[in-house]
C-alpha cells in the first residue's frame, strides 16, 4: 500500500546495496534505487511502440520520454 505521505527508508546504510526496489508479480527488477543516489532500471522497453505519452524507453543508451 502506497500513501501520499509515505516514507521509505534503506535498512542499510552501505553505499552500493539497494534502499528501495520496485519489482513484478514474478519477482523481477524494474526499479533500484541504491544509498548512493543510483537508480537502475535495467529492464525498461528499447522502442517506443505501444508505449504512452510520458512513458520513459531506452533508446540505444539514452533515455527517451515519449
Amino acid at each position: 500500500l502506497i500513501a501520499d505521505d509515505m516514507l521509505v527508508k534503506g535498512s542499510d546504510t552501505s553505499s552500493g546495496t539497494t534502499g528501495f526496489e520496485v519489482l513484478n508479480s514474478a519477482n523481477t527488477s524494474l526499479l533500484k534505487v541504491k544509498n548512493n543516489g543510483i537508480i537502475n532500471a535495467s529492464n525498461l522497453p528499447t522502442s517506443s511502440a505501444g508505449l504512452s505519452s510520458g512513458d520513459i524507453w531506452n533508446n540505444g543508451g539514452v533515455l527517451n520520454i515519449v
